[in-house]
């Protein structure tokens, strides 16, 4: 396999434990997928469908956990290595910004002092080139008066502010893949566009790979390329993110499109799907949405469902993927 064709991030039959008072439990399950230089991948679904644990296997972050699988990084298989040849993967060829930045920094340190260490650890920098390059860095970001703000102690910045600082943070040493979680998270829109933006620009600047996960639709058609649709720690659908939401096959999908604010017409009562999520250990039989379905019928319950090419190039989870018409909203 040349360079040119390797995928910088694949992802292949991810399965994690999880520790359970009867044992272990399967919460997430023969997750599979692929990021090339430059794409962003989203991963969509609500709290507990396996979204975050899925990106925090991927470095390791889930020590308690049994996880299976392969994860390849431009071809290097990262499922096996030892806490301290992951410590050299993280934050260098993977930086992670995650949903909530004030838990990520310490408290007693100046942002630029975080920023810099990250540059000597992994980029050998001396302290002086360290804090020069941590104050370019919260410039790209977009930080107004780089300089002083480098001073300044994390509880200084807005939320806005301090999610900018982790994003310098997570490009210092222009990673291969970049993984977002829920990086919008208890922002308000304002803030959450410029965000976007500047994910989407230091993007095309760098040209790293990126993992979006989100919760909210209108995030993902506005970041990615593609998409997968996880429910109850399965992948229920992928596709790319205009067919996806051109023509969604899958019954949740249609269900988390049409929970959008901006999809449907004002004054409309805004739609929530019925039910809630399966816990691990607790899974339905047959396909794991069929309690939640609109579309249901007594098949659907009857034996695991595999994930299936369909026509377009699409994968869906669903008995009824070929027969149902289902409503889709303009990427």
């Amino acid at each position: 396999m040349t360079l040119a064709s390797t995928p910088t991030l694949a992802v292949e039959g991810l399965t994690i434990l999880l520790r359970g008072p009867r044992g272990a439990v399967s919460a997430v399950e023969d997750v599979s997928f692929e990021i090339r230089q430059g794409q962003t991948l989203g991963i969509v679904g609500e709290s507990g469908a396996g979204k975050s644990l899925t990106a925090m296997a991927i470095l390791g972050l889930l020590p308690e956990a049994h996880v299976h699988g392969s994860i390849r990084l431009a071809g290097e298989e990262l499922a096996g290595l030892d806490s301290s040849r992951l410590a050299r993967v993280r934050g260098k060829a993977v930086g992670m910004v995650f949903q909530e930045p004030r838990q990520s920094f310490n408290p007693a340190f100046t942002v630029g002092e975080q920023i810099a260490e990250t540059l000597r650890r992994h980029e050998g920098l001396g302290r002086r080139a360290a804090d020069i390059q941590a104050v370019e860095l919260l410039q790209l970001a977009g930080i107004e008066r780089p300089n002083d703000r480098a001073g300044d102690y994390p509880h200084a910045f807005s939320g806005g502010m301090l999610q900018r600082a982790m994003i310098a943070m997570a490009i210092a040493c222009r990673p291969l893949l970049l993984i977002a979680d829920e990086p919008t998270t208890a922002l308000d829109v304002t803030v959450q566009a410029q965000i976007l933006a500047l994910l989407k620009r230091l993007q095309e600047t760098i040209g790293m790979a990126m993992l979006f996960v989100s919760h909210d639709m209108g995030l993902i058609a506005e970041v990615c390329d593609d998409v997968v649709v996880m429910y109850a720690g399965q992948i229920v659908e992928r596709a790319s993110t205009l067919d996806l939401f051109d023509r969604p096959r899958h019954p949740y999908t249609e269900g988390l499109l049409r929970s959008v604010p901006g999809n449907v017409p004002r004054g409309t009562e805004l739609y929530g799907i019925p039910g809630s999520m399966p816990v691990a250990g607790n899974m339905p039989a047959g396909c794991r949405f069929h309690p939640r379905c609109p579309h249901v019928i007594d098949t659907c319950s009857l034996s695991p469902l595999a994930l299936e090419s369909i026509s377009g190039g699409q994968e869906v989870r669903c008995l009824r993927a070929r027969d149902l018409s289902l409503k889709g909203v303009a990427a």
